[in-house]
């Protein structure tokens, strides 16, 4: 959902073969027909039923909302062993490896609507998951990311939260968030703190 581009493929350290923590596995005779799966995915269990996950590029100005209110809440939550703190820069499938083994997940990321001001925490549960592409790479495609690990029987969150942060700049570069962005910091903290504790 973020306006933020999409990041292109990155090859591997000799810009050929398959990208670290992947392997191939092969489907039939045929070389051809192989399948990469992330390495650590499977039937795994954490001492943390909770996950907040916090996504985004903490080099891309205003989309470092999710990765900064990670960091943020993990010293608020440092006492609640029920709960696991993360931050990632990864989207897609390796976005399902990050959540396997968790019952409950809150992702937080940032999103450029235009409707609302900076700052605006968008709030979507599991049932609104958004379908195909976003405005945001970090998430696209969630909903159809834990239907693919239940199939496969992994054992994926049985729920699921967005927090969307409204940001004013994701484009530039930069390692400053907007003033607004900034200012919106706490807030946004204390309200996944909250929703964690009361809720989760």
């Amino acid at each position: 959902m973020r306006a933020t581009k999409f990041p292109s493929a990155r090859p591997s350290p000799k810009g050929r073969g398959k990208a670290p923590g992947l392997e191939t596995v092969k489907r039939g005779p045929s070389p051809n027909r192989n399948i990469l799966l992330p390495c650590s995915l499977h039937h795994r269990r954490h001492s943390a039923s909770t996950l907040l996950l916090g996504l985004g590029n903490d080099i891309m100005t205003d989309d470092a909302i999710g990765v900064r209110i990670a960091r943020a809440a993990r010293a608020r939550l440092a006492g609640c062993k029920d709960i696991a703190v993360a931050e990632s820069t990864e989207m897609g499938l390796a976005l399902l490896d990050l959540v396997v083994g968790f019952d409950q997940v809150v992702v937080v990321d940032a999103i450029q609507t235009g409707r609302v001001p900076a700052g605006f925490l968008h709030e979507i549960d599991s049932n609104q998951l958004p379908r195909g592409a976003t405005r945001s790479p970090h998430f696209v495609g969630l909903g159809e990311i834990l239907a693919l690990g239940r199939e496969l029987g992994l054992a994926v969150p049985k729920h699921v939260k967005i927090i969307a942060v409204e940001v004013q700049d994701p484009y530039t570069v930069g390692t400053q968030m907007t003033p607004a962005l900034e200012d919106a910091l706490p807030g946004a903290v204390e309200r996944i703190v909250r929703l964690l504790a009361d809720e989760w």
